[in-house]
């Protein structure tokens, strides 16, 4: 009865309008608009959506998507909005939605989190998705016609043409098999054709395979074609050399040709085909035939492209075999010159000539993106447009071109506005006379592609070193732990006035400090344990004043500005010390000569405007934090590399360039986003922003502890695949009065469970164990000893992080490197709880 009526008080709620919008807008927003209740219940729903999903919103109002989609929750899309419900955070994804006729649509999908459920805003984007399919499928025709009508022009023989064709369909194409095959010929040297007036049946004789690419290749190739009694044996290639014009075939055609043809398509995995006759002059000689894996494929442009292929095709052909004829070929070239003329207009790509003195001579209208108008550039040295590093090379190249060998070659090249280009040449000589007289080419633009490929270098970068850093901090970790507790218990054994004390504490110190290293390398990877409360900014601002004073020195004056009305954040609050103490000293060392620094807080809200500016943020409701100098500043190039691990701006040994990258890792791993603003000579601004939290802090401060004893008698199984570990943890449990066993991996440590026959009360186990994890050994563990309790040991790896998930609530663990104290009281925590 409860939840009815939370479900509909939250009904009302939504009913009544979201974020205060009137339920006018909403119901006619052009977007998708619903809320989800933590029921799975449709609470609201916009016309836009009882659109979208073919449905009337009666259908949808107070039913959960189960019963209205049967199977949504083995959808990608189901989870992340189980994602978004249980966690809180926004998500967003383009999702593909299957109707119940069997039709498809696209929607762009974002889920933000309400407190009635999460709210869902849609868009449809299903012809954006199709324009841009049909234009990749349409460009990657026109690249491989651009390509292949190249070979044709500068191809010898009809091998080569054929060859190159199926390979550029397959390699350039993207399309699963290419095969061109051609007409025997009879005895005296003519290609064999019949056709019967009904077209009942015809005598072509043999197809045989000229040359071929892709999946099945090599069945093809020692195949040979009969192609009498076309209608009673039929394939798309003979029944389109039978009808004189080119054929699609596709999956609702299969039951139209033999079954031959159709188990041979279906063992390959090809979808569709198309056939394209090839002719001499009039006179059909052979076909091309493509076949295509995906349902989409081959769709209408990309066969009036591949049609126009096959023309060229046909084309080349045509003049290799009547190159006999002096007179036909004179006028296959003016022809060919023409289409070549028109293809080359319209190409994306460049077309250059250039003579043997190294000036231009011919360039098409597609240098125009460069800013540039075919006639400022012909008649120009073509070195004038070069990056003045890369000028050698490409002379180079432009000498081995002239010298005979075909050439390509990657440089740099400068626009009007004198920006860069990433460009690739592709040419060869031309003869005349039996010398070079110059060299004619393509010029490929492949800038986005290189500064696409820059920020996925720049990412793995960044990954690989986070990677290290987790690592390092695993092993680093293991051995600290062993060194400050072993230093520890050898202090608390020495009287005061030992000598070696001394020794030992500076040992321990030192350990210390070098866990605060391991802090910081997890803090720049991400890959921390964060814990974090439901806090106020301010109160950690003013509580840290007065060490921030000392630290900055007097020559600083410090100047706080704290917004009395400030919300409460969900924070590990270690973490934004750490994050202010960084960009304090970011700021003191800005000002040596001293100047003023101040720290802000505010309530500030990041819209669809800043989060257009800031890939990587969201909008909604933050709490800012700002830190602000009058110092040096930076420039812009400085700027662009702050938040690099280990850039720094200072001198050798001031500065090791994990600070700021700390920080960005910090900020990043709480959800929030950090903005920076600064002018050489007029000082900077960093302003960090933390999502706001609604809920309040149940007390302002924790009750003390009160002071017991933390030993016991209970068998605890110790197992870390470090032996120091296990050494450690065993002396310090056995002093406090446990049975403790020690295992080195998961199978160890699951037999001494099931063999024992003292009960294991609890197991004390590292997250990344040799074999089996951790997590995996628990599981199991619950299985086969349902009483025995598990607390997790972890030196932060990413592995432990990322995949054991044991930060998650119920689930007990203990950091290396941990102090004898803080393991005896976790272990009798753990045990009592």
């Amino acid at each position: 009865m409860k939840n009815s009526k939370d479900s509909k008080r939250a009904v009302g709620r939504v009913e009544a309008g979201l974020d205060g919008l009137p339920r006018s807008v909403l119901d006619n927003l052009l977007e998708g608009c619903q809320v989800i209740g933590f029921d799975w219940k449709y609470l609201y729903v916009n016309d836009a959506v009882a659109r979208h999903g073919h449905v009337t919103k009666e259908q949808l109002l107070g039913r959960t998507m189960m019963e209205v989609y049967p199977g949504i929750d083995d959808t990608a899309m189901f989870q992340v909005l189980r994602s978004c419900m249980s966690e809180r955070t926004p998500q967003w994804m383009d999702n593909e939605f299957v109707y119940a006729d069997g039709s498809r649509g696209w929607f762009e999908l974002r889920f933000e989190p309400v407190p009635e459920g999460v709210l869902i805003l849609s868009i449809e984007i299903t012809e954006r998705r199709q324009a841009e399919e049909s234009l990749k499928r349409s460009n990657r025709a026109l690249r491989v016609l651009s390509f292949c009508n190249q070979t044709i022009i500068w191809a010898s023989d009809e091998v080569t043409i054929f060859k190159r064709l199926c390979e550029l369909l397959v390699e350039d194409g993207g399309y699963g098999l290419a095969w061109i095959g051609l007409l025997d010929k009879d005895v005296d040297g003519m290609q064999r054709r019949a056709v019967s007036a009904d077209r009942e049946s015809v005598d072509l004789g043999s197809l045989s395979v000229a040359a071929c690419s892709g999946r099945g290749d090599g069945l093809m190739a020692a195949e040979r074609f009969a192609l009498q009694e076309c209608k009673r044996d039929r394939t798309p290639t003979k029944q389109a050399m039978l009808d004189g014009r080119a054929l699609f075939a596709g999956d609702s055609d299969r039951e139209n040709f033999d079954q031959n043809w159709q188990d041979d398509i279906v063992q390959l995995g090809f979808t569709s085909c198309v056939v394209f006759p090839l002719r001499e002059n009039e006179t059909i000689v052979g076909a091309l035939t493509v076949y295509a894996s995906d349902a989409d494929a081959l769709d209408e442009s990309e066969r009036l492209l591949l049609s126009e292929l096959a023309s060229d095709t046909s084309y080349g052909l045509t003049v290799l075999r009547v190159r006999a004829a002096h007179e036909k070929i004179e006028l296959a070239l003016r022809d060919s010159e023409e289409r070549y003329r028109n293809l080359v207009e319209n190409l994306d790509d460049a077309v250059f000539a250039i003579d043997e003195f190294a000036k231009v001579t011919y360039v098409s209208g597609a240098v125009s993106r460069y800013g540039f108008s075919p006639e400022e550039v012909v008649g120009q040295p073509f070195a004038r447009y070069i990056h003045a590093e890369d000028l050698q090379g490409v002379e180079m190249s432009f000498a081995d071109t002239l010298a005979g060998r075909l050439s390509s070659y990657e440089f740099r090249l400068l626009d009007k506005a004198g920006e860069v280009h990433y460009v690739r040449s592709s040419s060869r000589p031309v003869i005349k006379y039996g010398r070079a007289v110059g060299i004619t080419g393509v010029l490929i633009d492949y800038t986005e592609q290189r500064r696409t490929e820059e920020q996925l270098r720049l990412a793995q970068k960044l990954e690989a070193v986070g990677q290290l850093a987790g690592g390092v901090a695993h092993d680093f970790n293991n051995i600290l732990t062993v060194i400050n507790s072993y230093a520890s218990l050898a202090v608390e054994n020495l009287r005061p006035e030992d000598p070696m004390r001394d020794d030992l504490v500076q040992i321990r110190e030192a350990g210390d400090r070098a866990a605060v290293l391991t802090r910081q390398l997890l803090a720049f990877s991400r890959k921390q344990v964060l814990k974090p409360q439901v806090v106020s900014l301010n109160r950690i601002v003013s509580g840290f004043e007065g060490m921030l004073r000392r630290l900055i020195g007097e020559r600083i004056e410090l100047v706080t500005k704290l917004d009395s009305d400030l919300k409460m954040v969900k924070i590990d609050p270690g973490q934004i010390e750490q994050v202010i103490m960084n960009l304090v000293v970011n700021a003191r060392d800005a000002m040596p000569e001293g100047g003023k620094l101040l720290i802000e807080t505010g309530n500030v809200v990041l819209d669809d405007e800043y989060v257009r500016q800031r890939a990587t943020a969201k909008s909604g409701q933050y709490v800012m934090l700002s830190v602000s100098d009058t110092g040096c500043g930076m420039d812009a190039a400085t700027k662009a590399r702050i938040f690099e691990p280990f850039f720094t701006t200072k001198e050798s040994g001031k500065g090791t360039g994990l600070g700021l990258a700390t920080v960005y890792g910090i900020v990043k791993q709480s959800r929030g986003d950090i903005w920076v603003y600064s002018e050489p000579n007029v000082g900077t601004t960093f302003k960090v922003y933390i999502p706001s939290e609604l809920e309040e802090v149940e007390s302002s401060e924790a009750p003390a502890m009160r002071e017991r004893q933390w030993g016991g008698s209970e068998t605890i199984l110790v197992v870390d695949d470090e032996v120091a570990i296990q050494n450690l943890a065993k002396r310090i449990l056995g002093a406090a009065g446990y049975n403790v066993k020690t295992a080195t991996d998961g199978w160890e440590a699951q037999t001494i469970c099931e063999n024992n026959t003292d009960q294991v009360h609890l197991v004390l186990c590292d997250v990344v164990l040799p074999g089996m994890s951790g997590h995996e050994l628990a599981a199991r563990l619950e299985k086969t000893n349902p009483g025995t309790k598990v607390l997790y040991m972890s030196g932060y790896t990413a592995d432990a992080i990322s995949n054991q998930r044991f930060e998650a609530p119920g689930t007990d663990f203990i950091a290396k490197p941990f102090t004898a104290q803080g393991l005896t009281r976790m272990v009798r925590e753990v045990l009592d709880s």
